[in-house]
C-alpha cells in the first residue's frame, strides 16, 4: 500500500505544481462561496456546477496535503539522516579518542618524551616539523587541524588529560632530543 502512495506523490511531484493545487483550491472555494452567498444566483449556472466546484475544491486540496506530506516526509528523511550521521560521527570519535588512551602504554621513550614537552608547554596546536609526532599521529595521539595540516593538535582525548598524564609522567625528562621548531 505504502508503495502505492509513495508511486502517487512522486507522481504529483513531477507533474503537478503546487500553484495547480493552490488556485483549484482558491478558485473552487471562491465559486462556492459567491454561490452559498448568492452573489452569484444558482439559477444562471448549469447544473451540476456546484458538485464539479466542491470536487475541484476537494481534488486542490488533495493536491496542497499531499505535496505537503511529501515535502514533510522529506524532511524528516533529512533529518533522520543528519542525526544519524551526526550519532556515528559522536561514536567514531569516542572510539578514536579510546584508541589514544589504550596506546598510551605503547610509546616508546622518544614519543614519551614528544608527548610529555607538548602537554608541559601549555599549547595544544603546534607545528609539526619533527619526526617524532609521526609515532604519535600514528597512535592517534595528535593530529592535523581541520583547518590546516601543517599545524596539529593534541588530541582531547589526551589534552583533556593533561593534569593527569603530566602527575603520571612527571619524571619524563624531556629536552635531549626535542626539535626547536616546537619552540
Amino acid at each position: 500500500m505504502s508503495a502505492i502512495v509513495d508511486g502517487i506523490l512522486k507522481f504529483i511531484e513531477k507533474n503537478i505544481n503546487p500553484k495547480i493545487g493552490i488556485v483549484l483550491f482558491g478558485a473552487a472555494l471562491t465559486g462556492i462561496l459567491l454561490l452559498k452567498a448568492e452573489i452569484v444566483p444558482a439559477s444562471d449556472l448549469p447544473k451540476g456546477t456546484m458538485t464539479l466546484l466542491v470536487l475541484a475544491c476537494c481534488l486542490g486540496a488533495w493536491i496542497m496535503l499531499a505535496i505537503g506530506i511529501m515535502k514533510g516526509h522529506e524532511a524528516y528523511i533529512a533529518y533522520d539522516m543528519r542525526t544519524k550521521a551526526k550519532v556515528k560521527a559522536e561514536s567514531d570519535q569516542k572510539a578514536k579518542d579510546q584508541n589514544a588512551i589504550d596506546n598510551l602504554p605503547t610509546l616508546n621513550d622518544q614519543e614519551l618524551e614528544t608527548l610529555v614537552f607538548l602537554l608541559r608547554r601549555g599549547q595544544q596546536r603546534f607545528s609539526e616539523h619533527s619526526k617524532f609526532v609521526g609515532g604519535l599521529r600514528d597512535k592517534g595521539m595528535v593530529r592535523p587541524t581541520d583547518t590546516t595540516f601543517s599545524v596539529s593538535q593534541v588530541v582531547p582525548a589526551i589534552w583533556d588529560r593533561r593534569d593527569e598524564l603530566l602527575k603520571r609522567y612527571g619524571n619524563v625528562r624531556t629536552g635531549r632530543e626535542i626539535p626547536r621548531s616546537f619552540l
